[in-house]
């Protein structure tokens, strides 16, 4: 009985070992390595990578999901930041990371964790960064802000809100702090999430259209009246159209509206476009993804993923 024991117990041992080995992820002398394979040339790492659990909806492997940062040299400049997304044996999912509305001359990141910051069940990325701005002996003194990435099904945004809340703590322990304070204003943001929308076939039909000199291909509002533009079977549509800033751009991002759907379960749906002009003029679809809301009774009331009863 005793050595049966003993038998039992070395079995649960080597099965805790493999399970810890595969359970954690990749181990961290491994994870810089495959960090350094997807950091530009001429680029260098600006904090060592780091894997987490977020992002839930986009890999089966959630807590594989690795966070990469990088600079131009040595120095505390800004940085660049990556997640690569597991797909498979030795495959990953290049996302990057869209700066903060508010920027400074040099933002050093010296921490990096995870945690929810709004209302759904996934959490979001927070990197601390240590920053400085101006000159002189007030100017050049350091200050704190967290960058708070939350993910929508498509792509990464930065939650400019959430970052605000926090303010200028400048320890993991302290921005987490300061996320609670904040917990039941940040909840009540929640995240719209998105699934992709194939574009290939309208981008096909602008590069006929160039190729024939047709002029519609260099107006945004006219690509989207004949692309997403159709109405029937509704009761109301909106378009948006957003540029970066007031002058003239070379991207435009488009939120469509479609509600009051003859549908016995789906109500409405949302589009959201990316349009980019390129050096001839002529605009294209980069992205395309969608959300959709139901029937009273049917499911979800706010835009979202889940399906329609």
């Amino acid at each position: 009985m005793k050595r049966f024991t003993h038998l039992v117990f070395g079995a649960v041992m080597i099965c805790s070992l493999i399970g810890g080995a595969f359970g954690q992820g990749v181990v961290e002398r491994d994870l810089q390595k495959i960090a350094n394979k997807f950091i530009p040339e001429g680029m260098v790492s600006a904090h060592e990578a780091v894997q987490g659990r977020f992002a839930e909806s986009a890999s089966k492997d959630a807590s594989g999901t690795i966070v990469v940062l990088y600079k131009k040299g040595s120095y505390g400049v800004r940085y660049e930041g990556l997640v690569l997304i597991p797909q498979g044996s030795d495959a990953y999912a290049q996302h990057k990371l869209p700066e903060p509305e508010a920027v400074w001359s040099m933002m050093d990141p010296i921490g990096i964790f995870f945690a929810n910051a709004d209302g759904d069940t996934a959490s979001e990325l927070f990197i601390i960064d240590k920053c400085y701005t101006g000159i002189g002996p007030t100017g050049a003194r350091p200050f704190y802000r967290t960058r708070v990435y939350d993910w929508n099904g498509m792509a990464f945004s930065h939650v400019d809100s959430a970052s605000e809340k926090i303010g200028n703590a400048n320890t993991v322990a302290a921005a987490k702090a300061k996320l609670r304070q904040s917990s039941k204003t940040l909840k009540s943001q929640k995240t719209q999430m998105l699934v992709a929308v194939e574009f290939g076939a309208h981008n096909e039909q602008i590069d006929k259209a160039a190729l024939a000199g047709e002029a519609w291909v260099k107006e945004p509002a006219q690509i989207i009246a004949r692309t997403f533009g159709g109405f029937s079977e509704m009761r109301s549509k909106t378009i948006e159209f957003k540029a970066p800033t007031a002058d003239e751009a070379d991207s435009l991002s488009v939120t469509i509206t479609n509600d009051g759907y003859l549908d016995d379960s789906v109500r409405g749906e949302k589009y959201s476009l990316e349009l980019k002009m390129n050096e001839q003029g002529v605009w294209k679809f980069v992205t395309a993804a969608k959300a959709w809301r139901c029937q009273p009774g049917r499911g979800n009331q706010d835009y979202s993923t889940i399906k329609c009863t």
